[in-house]
């Protein structure tokens, strides 16, 4: 019996780094991997992340899971009610006078700070101000 499959069996995790190192007997010597299997993950190398092997044709999901690969779920971008609409927190800023929070577009570009970015937008709005010539008057 193959050495690697031993390591499996004793529920070591593999990576994507070790299905670009494992040779054509040593994939096949996997759960859930055959001959034609072997053949498509050494045609589709390298692999530069676990998602990569999801691509590969014959290896499914559930025997990636069960070699301890499961694919990365991406982070969901904040996003904001307004009126029973969802939009995404890009599309949103403050006014740097009155401190309202609107969309972007309805607020001047000079005093405009931008949601998630607010000391970012600072400086790039006094830079901006600054080029326009526009003072920042405090009510």
């Amino acid at each position: 019996m193959n050495r690697n499959y031993l390591i499996i069996r004793g529920m070591k995790k593999l990576s994507y780094k070790d299905f670009n190192k494992f040779d054509d007997k040593e994939l096949r010597a996997l759960p859930g991997v055959g001959k034609k299997t072997a053949k498509n993950i050494v045609a589709m190398r390298p692999f530069r992340s676990s998602d990569d092997l999801f691509k590969v044709g014959g290896l499914g999901t559930n025997t990636l899971k069960r070699l301890g690969i499961e694919k990365t779920k991406k982070k969901r971008k904040k996003w904001i009610d307004v009126d029973g609409v969802q939009y995404p927190h890009y599309t949103f800023a403050f006014h740097e006078e009155t401190g309202v929070m609107d969309f972007f577009w309805r607020i001047p570009k000079e005093f405009r700070l931008y949601y998630g970015r607010e000391e970012e937008s600072k400086t790039i709005t006094a830079k901006y101000r600054n080029d326009q010539n526009t003072t920042l008057e405090k009510l």
